[in-house]
């Protein structure tokens, strides 16, 4: 603003030398989508709105900083930090969700420009636009009971015929089957 005109853009203005003008501008603007651009400083280090003197060709320019928005949430059954609102752009933010006991972390689903899906946690998002990231829980239920073959069974045919008791609701089950007793739970089938 610069003696009660807006402008949007650099401009230049005649004035008569020795006379005194008033430039500012607003703390914070709304950029795009869950953007905004905060004042930061004028290059002659005056305030936020401030009168000028000139005698001379002069350059003024107001520095913003860019920040974006991080909507953060989670279902039921646990818990995510940090809490959402502003990050500075460029900067790091690392979100982390805690499960309620009982509970397991599934996955974060993440839209915007900044944000994250996947399975990691915690995971470091860094803030190159407007971010909702949205964590979800599962419930941790006991392994299906086995039926076909009791528990440390030997001497068992080659095709044995297993079955266990689903659960309702369930949509995969990992088994893990050993050929000794040098089981690990790193055996994946």
């Amino acid at each position: 603003i610069v003696d009660s005109f807006a402008m949007v853009a650099p401009d230049t203005f005649s004035w008569l030398l020795n006379s005194s003008h008033t430039i500012g501008t607003v703390a914070s603007q709304d950029g795009e989508t869950a953007t905004r651009y905060l004042w930061t400083v004028w290059s002659d280090v005056g305030a936020i709105s401030h009168t000028v003197t000139v005698n001379r060709d002069t350059t003024f320019t107001a520095d913003f900083q860019t920040q974006h928005y991080l909507f953060i949430g989670s279902g039921v059954n646990g818990a995510v930090q940090p809490g959402e609102g502003w990050q500075n752009e460029g900067s790091t933010v690392e979100i982390s969700a805690t499960p309620d006991p009982g509970y397991g972390f599934i996955e974060w689903t993440g839209t915007g420009p900044g944000g994250y899906s996947g399975f990691s946690n915690p995971v470091t998002l860094t803030m190159t636009g407007w971010a909702t990231q949205m964590a979800s829980f599962g419930i941790i239920l006991p392994p299906p009971s086995l039926a076909g073959i009791p528990n440390h069974s030997v001497d068992q045919p080659i095709t044995p015929r297993l079955s266990w008791n689903s659960y309702p609701g369930a949509t995969k089950y990992i088994v893990q089957v050993a050929t000794d007793t040098l089981f690990s739970l790193q055996s994946n089938i």
